[in-house]
């Protein structure tokens, strides 16, 4: 019985990726969810702004209102992993058809989602917020605030670059494992 091979090692990992797509997405979403939250969280520790206060944004979100306290943490904890997931598989399916390297489409996905955020999901879920900002730039957020946009980008594509190295490792563990049987 002939074997069915592709000569080039791109092509071949994407055919074997479309059969774990969802796994590598979930997991790898929820790996590149906790280094963004941790790296924009040390920012804005750093910013002045309190250490959980990522947390309390993201999760202000189903309170209407910008609120603080450790239900809010929890449930901005929630919703960043949840949907952390979900563009996590996003990715995975849709970097199935794109032949680039796993990092390169990671970091430019993170830059996509990033505008998407910034000027699509947050405005509509979230107007609340950008009112409460008096200035809604790329440099920063406003007068009470020393948290900047730019971190924020700079978080989004630490997540896409998350993706993308986890994808890397993932194919290269299930290249390894599939050798040795």
């Amino acid at each position: 019985m002939a074997e069915f091979t592709i000569d080039r090692p791109l092509e071949r990992r994407l055919l074997a990726h479309r059969t774990v797509a969802w796994q590598h997405g979930l997991v790898g979403g929820l790996a590149a969810a906790v280094v963004m939250g941790l790296s924009l969280m040390v920012a804005m520790a750093i910013a002045g702004d309190g250490f959980f206060r990522p947390l309390e944004l993201i999760g202000s979100v189903w309170y209407g209102a910008v609120t603080t306290g450790a239900t809010v943490i929890l449930v901005g904890l929630i919703t960043h992993l949840a949907v952390a997931a979900t563009l996590g598989v996003v990715w995975t399916y849709a970097f199935s058809y794109v032949k680039v390297e796993p990092i390169v489409s990671g970091v430019a996905f993170g830059a996509i989602v990033w505008v998407a955020m910034q000027y699509a999901i947050l405005p509509l879920v979230a107007d609340y917020l950008i009112t409460a900002i008096s200035d809604y730039r790329l440099f920063y957020f406003g007068a009470e605030s020393r948290f900047a946009a730019w971190m924020v980008l700079g978080a989004y594509l630490i997540f896409g670059a998350g993706l993308g190295v986890f994808e890397q490792f993932a194919d290269r563990r299930r290249v390894l494992k599939t050798s040795r049987s």
